[in-house]
């Protein structure tokens, strides 16, 4: 897997504004990821299915100090031109924009896709998580993740030490069961939606831009 050059973030850092949707280069063959939400080069990594040689790694992330290829918000990527890369991995993003703005990220993740492209998400699944919150267990860890001991409270309303360190932006805002997230892609025109939990407390979500 190759992985693309930060020329954007750049621009951005050094006041050269808002640059107009820009084609991404790629290695000949190869397909385009927008990694959307990447964090630091290999924090969050990306999912098995983009791991082979054929795939090239574009990063996009609101925060300049993780030095993405591109500066932006899910909610608004318009540095990326329209129908331009093959897939889109979001891990865990989704859950920090506001409710009303989730049709904003979806059209956004449709309009960057080409025509039979993919999305695959992944974000909190709150149906199990409200269980286990109405079973009394708010705050003892549920399980252990590269950030530590994750909490019901953590998952719902985001990590404590994230936005405790200052990253507002890490806090959750809004929140998904397998039947809503799924309807929400197919809102936004995607098909072959397919949501499955990914371990109890979380959901993966692929789902594809028709074809034509």
């Amino acid at each position: 897997m190759a992985r693309s050059g930060s020329w954007l973030a750049r621009r951005r850092r050094d006041g050269g504004g808002t640059a107009r949707p820009a084609a991404i280069a790629a290695p000949p063959g190869a397909r385009i990821v927008l990694h959307v939400g990447c964090g630091r080069i290999d924090e969050m990594g990306l999912h098995e299915s983009y791991l082979g040689p054929e795939w090239h790694e574009v990063r996009l992330d609101v925060d300049p100090d993780v030095e993405p290829d591109i500066v932006a918000s899910i909610t608004d990527m318009s540095p990326v031109a329209d129908a331009s890369v093959d897939a889109v991995y979001s891990h865990h993003n989704i859950e920090h924009v506001f409710a009303h703005e989730v049709s904003l990220v979806m059209a956004e993740f449709f309009r960057v896709l080409r025509p039979g492209g993919e999305v695959l998400l992944g974000t909190p699944d709150l149906q199990n998580v409200a269980r286990t919150i109405a079973s009394g267990r708010l705050e003892d860890p549920l399980y252990r993740s590269g950030a530590g001991r994750i909490t019901a409270l953590d998952i719902v309303y985001g990590l404590r030490s994230d936005v405790a360190d200052g990253r507002e932006y890490m806090a959750h805002r809004t929140g998904f069961t397998r039947g809503t997230l799924a309807r929400k892609l197919g809102a936004a025109g995607f098909v072959d939606i397919d949501v499955t939990r990914a371990h109890p407390f979380a959901l993966w979500a692929r789902a594809r831009r028709p074809a034509a």
